[in-house]
């Protein structure tokens, strides 16, 4: 069995002349909403696949697909205006899969899909 020898922690200056050598890092949120509201009365006996070409964005254009965030970001889900729990959808590019609940969504009755994902700039 090899032993290895301990390796120091690197000291990080927290103030003077050498500060200005670490770099700075921002983060920035990208948020974009869709929307759809469905014509007709939807009951969840099963789940319900929702394609992105049938929300607009914040803008009144027609939506292609959905932000693919992988670890850098997520999506929230409202619908009637009310945050959905992350265990009853799903995204990916394409559409929203929400899970059967036994419930309708009314015929008029507004659902967003609310997209954050985040940019780290290193300077």
């Amino acid at each position: 069995m090899s032993r290895r020898r301990a390796v120091p922690p690197t000291v990080v200056p927290t103030s003077g002349a050498d500060q200005s050598r670490l770099p700075t890092v921002s983060v920035r949120p990208i948020v974009q909403r869709y929307f759809y509201l469905p014509a007709d009365d939807i009951p969840l006996t099963e789940e319900l696949v929702i394609p992105a070409t049938r929300f607009v964005d914040d803008h009144g254009e027609p939506a292609e697909s959905f932000p693919d965030h992988r670890q850098e970001g997520y999506f929230n889900l409202y619908v009637n205006g009310l945050l959905q729990e992350g265990q009853l959808f799903r995204v990916d590019s394409r559409s929203v899969s929400v899970a059967s609940t036994g419930q309708r969504i009314l015929a008029g009755t507004p659902i967003i899909l609310e997209s954050v994902g985040f940019i780290a700039k290193v300077s």
